[in-house]
């Protein structure tokens, strides 16, 4: 490898990116109208299913991951059908929108409606019921770890990412993937001095990798998309600072060999 390339990587691994995370956890029932656009009742699973999207009155953008937290169901005799959790004692669902493929953020421009969700609540007696909701934007305060769905290590968004871009084998997914895993780790472990410094040498192989298999411009482009995919709460953010604070008065090796074999990764 150039002595350029290993200057690019030894700056991306040292500097610490000060991004704008996403906000956290609000409340954003005041600049939405929820919109029932079909209601069905299923016999077998004795369950109302609603067709429910979210209007965007407000003339800001309402940022995912969204939650539709449903209380005060007027009857008892209905509840909400598989919930995803609950908030405050009220269960409610993982509500889906629309990700940009580049981003892989998900939004609700102003005065449009977001794609429609089936909503199904638990109801054997077929009854009549009215609900009160919150709609809440954003991802939750304490948020580090990722969903991971199968279990390959990645987390779900980031592997969202990786897959727009390269979704069939190749080394230049390989090495998205090598980086990922390493900077979710160095993420992981940033209250740990002795990690700290062990993640950050995975850290700077990954690029080190990233340098290998891209050209310079490319490799530098993706490794910032990547990292802002990831960084992208508050906790995340702060963790990062912190990770890079433990780094202090070090300094990265880079090995020879930087490329790792990613076919352990489901789907490979």
């Amino acid at each position: 490898m150039s002595q350029l390339k290993y200057l690019c990587i030894s700056l991306l691994v040292l500097t610490a990116f000060f991004k704008t995370a996403q906000s956290n956890e609000i409340d954003v029932r005041d600049k939405v109208i929820l919109l029932n656009t079909q209601s069905s009742y299923d016999r077998r699973a004795q369950s109302t299913n609603l067709r429910i999207s979210i209007l965007n009155i407000s003339s800001e953008e309402i940022k995912g991951p969204i939650k539709l937290v449903l209380q005060n169901i007027s009857s008892d005799d209905v509840s909400l059908l598989n919930p995803d959790g609950t908030i405050d004692e009220f269960s409610y669902v993982n509500f889906d929108l629309d990700v940009d493929p580049f981003t892989q953020t998900s939004f609700i421009i102003p005065n449009k409606t977001s794609k429609s969700n089936i909503i199904k609540f638990h109801n054997p007696k077929r009854l009549r019921f009215t609900y009160n909701f919150r709609v809440l934007s954003g991802e939750p305060a304490d948020t580090i770890t990722g969903n991971d769905t199968n279990n390959n290590g990645i987390w779900d968004y980031v592997d969202e990412y990786i897959d727009s871009k390269y979704p069939t084998p190749s080394a230049e997914r390989s090495a998205l993937q090598q980086t990922a895993l390493a900077f979710q780790q160095f993420l992981l472990d940033a209250d740990d001095p002795v990690k700290s410094l062990e993640n950050d040498e995975k850290f700077g192989n990954a690029l080190g990798c990233l340098f290998d298999v891209f050209p310079l411009e490319q490799a530098g482009t993706i490794s910032d998309e990547i990292e802002s995919v990831i960084v992208n709460t508050q906790k995340r953010s702060d963790a990062y600072l912190k990770a890079t604070d433990q780094l202090s008065g070090h300094s990265s090796t880079i090995v020879k060999s930087l490329c790792k074999d990613m076919s352990h990764i489901t789907g490979e």
